[in-house]
Formats: C-alpha cells, structure tokens, sequence
C-alpha cells in the first residue's frame, strides 16, 4: 500500500482526539488540509499543504487568534541546525 500522510495523521491517537480534520483546499499538486483544536488552547487552527506526489508538507500555518498568523514553508529534510539558533521563552509577557 503506498504512504499517505494524511491517513496517518487520522490514525494518530492524538490528532483523533484532539483535533478535527477536514479538507480546505485541493490544488495542483497538493491538498491543504484544516487541523482544528477540539479544545480551544495555543491555536485556533492549523493548515497543512501537502504534496500529494512525495508527500511532504510544503507549507504550515499556524492562526494562534484573529491577527497572529505563523507560516512555515520550503521545508528540507537533513538540514543542521546549530545549537543556540533559537530562543523559546515560556511565560506571560510584560
């Protein structure tokens, strides 16, 4: 059987109860699939376009409330990143 990515993500445990999933958008080459939380924590929801011919994610949007939109996009694989490129802080701001 060939791998489908979004087949694995509705068999995960987690995904399933944590999250509904439907199609948003069929493109070209790729569907965008709408991650949405059934519980309302650090996001509203998630889309994640993926290419249907080497099934990776191409794009990755995070909408955390109405005006703060996160995009990841032109993933790679096998890419080295130094340690200390990124700061995470957990907290409330100022």
């Amino acid at each position: 059987a060939e791998f489908n990515l979004f087949l694995e993500l509705r068999k995960s445990d987690y995904i399933s109860k944590n999250f509904e999933i439907s199609v948003h958008e069929k493109k070209s080459r790729s569907i965008v699939y709408k991650l949405v939380p059934k519980e309302r924590k650090d996001f509203m929801y998630l889309h994640l376009e993926i290419d249907e011919k080497i099934n990776l994610v191409k794009i990755s949007i995070f909408l955390e409330d109405a005006v703060n939109e996160i995009i990841f996009k032109k993933f790679r694989s096998e890419i080295y990143l130094p340690d200390g490129i990124f700061e995470i802080k957990n907290g409330i701001p100022d």
